[in-house]
């Protein structure tokens, strides 16, 4: 079965990924604004985005102005690299793709974090508690 994305300035969610999560699960996993980027591979090419924000059961993520992947489809299964560029802190989780949006100004997709161990679980919780909510200053400014 294919799965449609949205349509320019709409945002698409299924039901069904909404309802996985408990609503008592979302409330307990409040989101964190986070300078961090993530890295999904697939056979030919990396690619390396923005994290928008994260909680500890999933991550908003900015895809900037290039092409939409071959792997962005909702339900999809993706391996992630969560990481801070400034500490090199990092983490390899699985997750979910359960909305996509795109408008005039930016492309984003989110996705639920699957296979949560509480190892993994534990360094999410360091990457949000060591990460700031904006990037380092330039250089010399």
């Amino acid at each position: 079965m294919q799965t449609e994305l949205a349509q320019p300035g709409q945002t698409t969610e299924p039901v069904s990924a909404r309802s996985e999560i408990p609503e008592s699960e979302r409330r307990r996993a409040p989101r964190v604004e986070i300078y961090a980027q993530i890295k999904v591979a697939d056979a030919s090419t990396d690619y390396i985005m923005n994290v928008v924000n994260m909680s500890r059961s999933g991550i908003l993520v900015d895809m900037g102005k290039g092409p939409r992947p071959r792997w962005l489809k909702l339900e999809t299964d993706i391996d992630l690299n969560i990481f801070l560029p400034e500490t090199g802190a990092a983490v390899d989780i699985a997750g979910n793709i359960v909305r996509y949006n795109e408008d005039l100004r930016s492309k984003s997709f989110a996705a639920r974090f699957i296979h949560l161990t509480p190892e993994v679980g534990a360094k999410l919780e360091h990457l949000m508690e060591v990460g700031c909510a904006k990037p380092p200053p330039l250089p010399g400014g």
